[in-house]
């Protein structure tokens, strides 16, 4: 899924409009399965 993410915006964004959406997206799935695994060790 996230190669298919990264690369269908290239084609309709110019090249410098992906890459800093990219990463904050990437980040924010992150911080999303970090804080789920947290959550799910608090309830356990």
């Amino acid at each position: 899924m996230a190669m298919a993410m990264h690369f269908e915006p290239n084609k309709t964004t110019p090249a410098s409009v992906p890459e800093p959406t990219t990463v904050t997206s990437l980040a924010l799935v992150g911080l999303a399965l970090v804080g789920g695994k947290l959550r799910n060790r608090n309830k356990a």
